[in-house]
């Protein structure tokens, strides 16, 4: 017989979230009420119950007058009530500090003869008349017992909806009650839940009005409970941030970052790598996603996984496809923000610590010697920065410290100084009118760079863009070059289609490249070649892809994809970044 039961329904996560203040204020009177006995806090998996009782209840000042000493358990795996009486009474807590049973026996071990003889030298009283009725063995069990009907006493129980089904939830129930009206009150009683979990949902709401004198439900906003309980100020912003983007106060998730960040800000400090507030944000995001993502990737299968991360995040929550979108779309936005560092670099030693829990030297030195390189592009950001404040954030004449500005800026960062930007500053100057300030800084551009600095075909290119009275300074063609074809003009041609490329014999002539020779090509690429783009390679898949347009592209496309492959084998880092931009590659036959 076929099955025709509707599927199951995942609850709604709702959105409607508290504060940890409303939570406090009714704490407060439950502490207050005398007649009060059972406090149920409720919310979903990972919301930070359980935290906010140990950090906010056990422990903070304003609650510290409302019970003399506490025990806390979880009932996860629990199975008999004796059990559970057992933990309570080795999890009691006076003040920070745990008291151990076998303390307590020794001693009650040391008072019993002590009492014999007090009841002795009271003329014949007997020793029940001393201590209430109890025989002459005192346990830590009685005596614990008679001091919570003494002295005020709260009792803590968490995961009630992970027991195990031999314990039932009237059991509980009833425990509990029972230990608060034997204690007149005196104890109080805290039950931790998730009400969407409990396997016996009717007994409990059968049960509680009964039983249960106040119940608060716990949820936070993501960034509320990362600034009340995470401890690395420099890790909140963005432990919140991230939260906030996938919609999950899950406070589990968020301690675990903040240690997983803070364990490796340490690693690399002592090997000489110090991380900066960027790079702390970055690794924040791509561990919520390592530690969200449910799998265990090897390095192999890292290409594409952040991709993976968010589609398995998505099919874990249960929403509808416009909550997954808005999610999505908050994730981009959150990685637009550290795309001003190398990220390729980054993934690899982050990925290698949180799954390992170490990285290798050869991996390290690679983020070292990428370092420098992206620091002096920071410098050079900078610098852009303080051209565009010169130029649209003030009314003052800052016409000469603009000129001033961008010829120390070309002087000291040639190679990020493309023939665009330059046509681009010198045009600005030329506009308001001083057109030897735009004409001095083609020529200081022109000596920085060097005559060894442009191909053939760039030269060419000078020709028809530098001003007529700088040519004297562009460098002459190269008699022994002019059958040959940079090849860093056919990516840049992809990054700019308006760059110009003679496309009936340059394409013919790279397309004679053999892969080892593209090989030595890009191993051999210099850093101010790889900052000339803005991205380098998104350039190589469009010519990759140009395959399409058949003839020498195609060539072209074929014997680059066989270099990427070769590349891809020497060495880990190039197997992860050639795999992140060509993820079918290796699914393709050589």
């Amino acid at each position: 017989m076929t099955d025709i039961s509707p599927p199951e329904v995942k609850p709604k996560k709702t959105k409607n979230f508290v504060q940890i203040a409303d939570c406090k204020s009714q704490f407060h009177r439950f502490f207050n009420d005398p007649e009060a006995g059972i406090f149920v806090l409720k919310g979903p998996f990972g919301c930070g119950k359980s935290e906010f009782v140990r950090r906010t209840i056990l422990k903070e000042e304003e609650f510290a007058n409302s019970f003399k000493f506490s025990a806390q358990l979880s009932l996860f795996g629990g199975k008999d009530l004796n059990t559970v009486e057992e933990e309570i009474i080795g999890s009691l807590r006076v003040g920070k500090k745990g008291v151990k049973t076998s303390h307590i026996d020794e001693a009650c071990n040391f008072l019993v003869p002590v009492l014999k003889s007090l009841a002795a030298l009271k003329g014949g009283v007997g020793l029940k008349d001393l201590i209430g009725g109890m025989k002459l063995q005192i346990s830590a069990k009685t005596l614990f017992w008679r001091l919570a009907n003494q002295l005020g006493f709260l009792l803590v129980i968490d995961d009630v909806d992970r027991k195990e089904p031999e314990l039932k939830l009237n059991q509980v129930l009833g425990f509990t009650s029972s230990l608060v009206e034997k204690t007149e009150r005196k104890t109080k009683v805290i039950l931790i839940v998730n009400e969407d979990k409990l396997d016996e949902r009717e007994v409990w709401d059968a049960l509680r009005e009964k039983f249960v004198d106040f119940e608060f439900r716990f949820h936070p906003s993501p960034s509320e409970l990362a600034y009340e309980y995470i401890d690395s100020v420099n890790l909140r912003g963005p432990i919140a941030e991230i939260h906030e983007a996938l919609c999950s106060p899950n406070i589990r998730t968020m301690l675990k970052i903040e240690s997983h960040v803070k364990n490796l800000t340490k690693f690399l400090a002592d090997k000489g790598i110090e991380m900066t507030g960027d790079q702390q944000a970055y690794a924040v995001s791509y561990a919520s996603l390592f530690l969200g993502a449910g799998k265990d990737y090897v390095l192999a299968d890292l290409c594409g996984a952040e991709s993976r991360a968010y589609n398995y995040f998505d099919s874990l929550q249960g929403d509808s496809e416009s909550e997954a979108s808005v999610r999505r779309s908050n994730l981009g936005v959150r990685k637009q923000k550290t795309e001003h560092f190398d990220r390729i670099y980054w993934d690899i030693v982050l990925f290698k610590f949180f799954s390992d829990g170490t990285v290798d030297g050869e991996t390290l030195d690679s983020l070292k010697k990428s370092i420098p390189a992206k620091q002096k592009q920071e410098e050079f950001s900078e610098h852009e920065k303080k051209v565009y404040r010169l130029l649209y954030c003030s009314f003052r004449d800052t016409s000469t410290d603009l000129i001033g500005e961008i010829s120390q800026g070309i002087e000291e960062f040639p190679e990020f100084y493309s023939t665009g930007k330059v046509e681009s500053v010198s045009g600005i100057v030329r506009a308001y009118g001083n057109e030897k300030g735009a004409l001095e800084l083609w020529k200081k551009w022109l000596n920085a760079r060097g005559p060894d600095a442009f191909s053939n075909i760039r030269i060419t290119e000078l020709h028809s863009i530098v001003p007529q009275e700088c040519h004297s300074l562009i460098p002459p063609l190269d008699s022994k070059d002019l059958d040959q074809v940079n090849p860093l003009d056919v990516f840049r041609k992809a990054e700019n289609p308006e760059v110009f490329f003679d496309s009936d014999t340059d394409y013919d002539a790279l397309s004679q490249k053999t892969p080892e020779e593209w090989i030595v090509f890009f191993e051999s690429m210099t850093i101010e070649e790889e900052a000339e783009f803005e991205s380098f390679p998104q350039a190589v898949r469009e010519v990759v892809d140009d395959a399409g347009k058949g003839k020498s592209r195609a060539t072209i496309a074929k014997n680059l994809k066989e270099a990427l492959r070769s590349l891809a084998e020497k060495t880990p880092l190039n197997r992860f970044r050639i795999g992140k931009l060509f993820p079918d590659l290796f699914d393709e036959k050589k």
